[in-house]
């Protein structure tokens, strides 16, 4: 039989269990090992819980330590803990056997950046290493990426990127004050929450450098972490360098992400609700792009199934995990600065 581990149970632990039940069915051991014991089983479009305890309706183990695990080999290890328990989660299952490892975005550091930095690569020696960031994985992203290495609308000039959703919209099964979005000591925070745009810059572009941040707290949401953050950075593709400016926050009703790239003769736009892209040139005129026949847990599951089935392309999965870390190193730097 073949087994698993998820630490944490949350609403991106649970996704990963129902991904997991459904390719594999209840002949996959799955074992669990989370922190908290608030037994909510989530919906999948995380508006709604129910008092049941999830263990139970996915027919999990549920393990009170890693050592209970000494001697199983594991296929495949979860780690979907809160963000700022990530890197300790890592050192904890250093010493398990196991085939492949998914570690949920974000990534943060401790104050040794080089040594953790070391530590976290290191996995790639002998596991297979895939982060959840899936955004660079959607062919969205895929195409935006040869639209803007094609050249034919010029030298870039500015690329602009929001993500906004409500925080009291967010999961309103739970207390918004109190989660873990709102808690920045727990990793939370816009920034962090929504940093799939921040690993999209390292996709596209061949170099992503001078970041500056700045951000915004009122009273309104009542939370402890900021409620707008923004980035501003400088970009570079094939030797011209241009203007980068990222905005993440907690306000935006109704939930908005997107972006726009202006050139020399043209401007990309492209909407993530929508999951659409619009090419205008000045010299050919309009194109649109239609990627909506792909959604994310259809990705979320293509990466499941190559990580179990050991069927992934290790050079594709080696450049996600160490931009994975990149953007690890940016988050955790300003997390110290600030």
């Amino acid at each position: 039989m073949r087994s698993v581990l998820v630490l944490g149970l949350g609403s991106s632990g649970q996704r990963f269990v129902r991904i997991l039940r459904k390719l594999y069915g209840e002949s996959l051991q799955i074992y669990v090992l989370r922190r908290g014991k608030n037994n909510i089983l989530i919906s999948n479009d995380l508006q709604s819980a129910f008092p049941i305890d999830p263990c139970i309706h996915y027919k999990l183990t549920e393990i009170e330590n890693l050592a209970q695990l000494k001697g199983i080999f594991l296929d495949l290890i979860i780690i979907s803990s809160i963000s700022s328990a990530h890197f300790q989660d890592i050192e904890l299952i250093s010493e398990l056997g196991f085939k492949n490892i998914l570690v949920e975005k974000p990534l943060l550091l401790p104050k040794n950046l080089e040594q953790s930095t070391r530590v976290v690569l290191e996995l790639l020696n002998q596991h297979g290493c895939a982060s959840g960031y899936f955004t660079r994985l959607h062919p969205l992203a895929q195409k935006l990426k040869l639209l803007i290495d094609n050249k034919s609308l010029g030298r870039p000039l500015v690329y602009r990127s929001w993500y906004g959703e409500n925080i009291k919209e967010m999961h309103p099964y739970e207390d918004h004050t109190k989660s873990y979005a709102a808690n920045e000591l727990m990793g939370g925070g816009p920034l962090n929450t929504f940093s799939h745009d921040l690993d999209l810059l390292y996709y596209l572009f061949d170099e992503v450098s001078d970041f500056k941040f700045d951000e915004y707290r009122s009273s309104w949401s009542k939370i402890q972490s900021q409620e707008i953050q923004t980035l501003q950075a400088s970009g570079e593709v094939y030797g011209d360098r241009f203007l980068i400016q990222a905005s993440f926050d907690f306000v935006t009703w109704p939930k908005s992400r997107g972006g726009e790239m202006v050139f020399e003769l043209g401007t990309i736009r492209w909407d993530w609700q929508k999951l659409s892209i619009k090419a205008l040139s000045i010299e050919t005129g309009l194109e649109t792009y239609d990627f909506s026949s792909v959604d994310f847990t259809t990705l979320n599951e293509e990466v499941i199934r190559q990580l179990m089935d050991n069927t992934y392309n290790p050079e594709v999965l080696e450049v996600c995990w160490r931009d994975f870390v990149r953007v690890g190193v940016i988050l955790s730097q300003h997390r110290e600065i600030r």
